[in-house]
Order: structure tokens, then C-alpha cells, then sequence
């Protein structure tokens, strides 16, 4: 190999370093981050039920830059604190049985695409009980930032552990992502006598 045929390989080298590189940001999931999740819980007593508390749970998730994220699922948890296992096996409710009780997990409220129906002046109308058949997950573009909730019932007297996970897929990625929030909800005591 002459002098002249290594300046010609040099941009070859360059374009391979650079897709190796591009393809091992990708494999480690650099495509994947900078999605944040915030996690706020309030608690209030139930005026239809005494003793009992509504449980409000309200999750934030922020996507940073990077690439459009697709939500795949979002649920949230709550466990009365006691220091036992928990059981291996929990009801699926959806999200219109609220408010859910306790050792369930529900599916987020606003977590999934509605659909919608066109009239015939063209304009679009949100179907609120009917779910997109086309495409139910919703994207979430750098920068955007969207908020989920729902609401349980609880004993008052009980502190409860609220548990929240977001699974995800960027668009350019095969790895699913997931992102955790837990908070501790604690008895009101200025309410005791």
C-alpha cells in the first residue's frame, strides 16, 4: 500500500469510527433518557365514607432532548405500609374504577390515545370512552411534558406506599425504557381526636 492509497482509506476509517460510534450510543441507550418523573400525592377525607381517605395521585413525566418517546403503559400502586410481602398476584382495574382500592394497581388516567370522530364541517371531536384502535400510545416529543392521575380509596388511619411506572420506547431504539417514582402517604393527624 502506497502513500496515496492511505490518504483515500482515511475517510473510510472516518465513516466507520463514526457509524461504530453512532451504533454504540445507541446500543447503550442514549436515544433512550432524559425523561424525568415527578411524583405528588394528596390525601383527603372521604365525605361519603368516614374513616376512609381519597388517595389523589398525580404523575408529571417530562421528555428532555433526544428522541420522540412512545408511552406504552403507565400505572400506578398503593400498598398499605406493614412490613409484609406483597402478594404475588393484584386485580387489574381500569382506570374508570375509581377511586381503586387498596393492593390494586390502575392504568393512569389521560395515558392513552382517544379517538375521535370527524363531523361534516371537517372539524375534529374527541371521543372520551372509546380508545384510538389505530395507534392508543402516545408520543412525547423533546421538550414536552404531560400529566397522569388517578385516585384511590384508603383507610385514613393507614400510611401507604404510592408506586408509579412509565414504560417507554424511543423511536430510534429497540430498548423499552421504564421510570419509577414511589412516594409515602401519611395519616392525617391532625384529624385524630
Amino acid at each position: 500500500m502506497t502513500l496515496p492509497d492511505t490518504k483515500d482509506m482515511g475517510p473510510i476509517f472516518a465513516l466507520v469510527g463514526a457509524v461504530l460510534f453512532f451504533l454504540y450510543k445507541l446500543a447503550a441507550g442514549y436515544l433512550t433518557g432524559n425523561t424525568s418523573l415527578r411524583l405528588t400525592c394528596v390525601r383527603a377525607p372521604s365525605k361519603s365514607q368516614p374513616g376512609m381517605d381519597h388517595l389523589g395521585i398525580i404523575a408529571v413525566v417530562k421528555r428532555g432532548a433526544g428522541s420522540t418517546l412512545k408511552l406504552h403503559d403507565a400505572r400506578a400502586r398503593v400498598t398499605y405500609a406493614q412490613g409484609q410481602a406483597l402478594p404475588e398476584t393484584r386485580e387489574l382495574l381500569e382506570a374508570k374504577s375509581v377511586p381503586a382500592s387498596i393492593d390494586t394497581h390502575t392504568k393512569l388516567i389521560g395515558a392513552d390515545r382517544l379517538s375521535y370522530l370527524t363531523t361534516s364541517a371537517g372539524v375534529l371531536q374527541v371521543k372520551f370512552d372509546e380508545l384510538s384502535a389505530r395507534d392508543p400510545r402516545l408520543n412525547f416529543s423533546p421538550g414536552n411534558e404531560m400529566q397522569f392521575a388517578t385516585v384511590y380509596e384508603v383507610a385514613s388511619d393507614r400510611p401507604c406506599l404510592v408506586e408509579v411506572t412509565i414504560l417507554g420506547k424511543s423511536w430510534f431504539s429497540w430498548i423499552h425504557s421504564q421510570w419509577r417514582a414511589s412516594d409515602v402517604s401519611l395519616p392525617d393527624s391532625s384529624n385524630k381526636s
